[in-house]
């Protein structure tokens, strides 16, 4: 149909592209797993997090379903949904796929990535080590994986960069808590200095393996050390078995265990150690016996 002066009436685009509420919902849940707020194991309150996020429990449910697509939230009939807790084996076949996806990131990212993209993924990195200067982990945390995502979106590969996306979420709080050895954050800082400058080089065979192996040393933090075993998304492989048994409740702050057991409590790290409570000292301040009273006099 033309319109009076004859030009053709142009169509209106209608679609709105924002994110919808569920996928907002799911973003803010997925952060605080990350984050560790909502810990591996925890039932998640519908009407805590209604609350908390003030939404309704349809977009609530709605994100439960996309986390639980992405193998961060588990979903039980009849009682709800919590966070998925990830065995030792779950944890090194997750970071065996990621070294492979990210190495391959590298690679492709080297051949097709824009000037632009990688003067972007240099900012980031410049900006990482900004923080790794002043021993800020936070902001630390945030332009390293920063630099993994650019350079996962300068790949130009959609199907990799979603797997890569589903996950590292799952593991990106182990990732970084290795970093809060003084020497493995050193070593995880020459290995981002490598990559990045054979990126910038577009040497791509050598970005491949570097991040190969920048990824598998993160594995073997991960899956080697005790202290990622309770609370930290890992059931180590004679406790996995027992997983069921004493998960702490999210809604009662307490840990129950089947037939009464108990799993052996986390010790703190050096890290946070003033949030664990710690036994009461014994008072110092007790009862004086009674003094002993004679008895009556015996009369005569």
């Amino acid at each position: 149909m033309s319109n009076p002066g004859g030009q053709p009436h142009q169509s209106m685009p209608m679609a709105i592209d924002h994110p919808t509420l569920p996928v907002v919902v799911a973003e803010s849940l997925r952060k605080l797993i990350s984050a560790g707020s909502l810990a591996p194991g925890a039932r998640l309150s519908e009407r805590h997090l209604c609350d908390s996020l003030r939404v309704s429990r349809t977009p609530l449910r709605e994100a439960y379903r996309i986390l639980a697509a992405e193998g961060l939230v588990e979903l039980t009939p009849k009682h709800g949904a919590r966070v998925v807790e990830l065995s030792e084996d779950d944890v090194a076949n997750i970071f065996d796929v990621l070294a492979v996806t990210e190495g391959l990131a590298g690679r492709l990212a080297a051949e097709k990535a824009s000037q632009a993209q990688l003067d972007e993924i240099a900012e980031l990195h410049h900006q990482m080590m900004i923080a790794y200067e002043h021993r800020d982990m936070g902001r630390y945390a945030i332009a390293a994986k920063g630099t993994h995502d650019a350079i996962n979106e300068a790949a130009a590969n959609p199907t990799l960069r979603d797997v890569y996306l589903r996950l590292n979420a799952q593991v990106q709080k182990l990732r970084y808590r290795a970093n809060l050895d003084p020497d493995n954050w050193a070593r995880s800082i020459a290995a981002h200095q490598a990559f990045i400058a054979a990126l910038l080089e577009r040497n791509g065979d050598r970005v491949e393996l570097i991040l190969r192996a920048h990824v598998l040393a993160k594995k073997r933090l991960a899956v080697g050390r005790n202290d990622f075993a309770a609370g930290n998304g890992i059931v180590g492989k004679a406790d996995a078995s027992n997983a069921d048994a004493g998960k702490a409740d999210a809604g009662k702050g307490g840990i129950r265990g089947k037939g009464g057991t108990r799993p052996p409590r986390r010790q703190p790290s050096a890290i946070g150690r003033d949030l664990v409570p710690h036994a009461a000292a014994p008072s110092a301040r007790r009862k004086a016996p009674k003094a002993a009273t004679s008895p009556p006099p015996t009369r005569t």
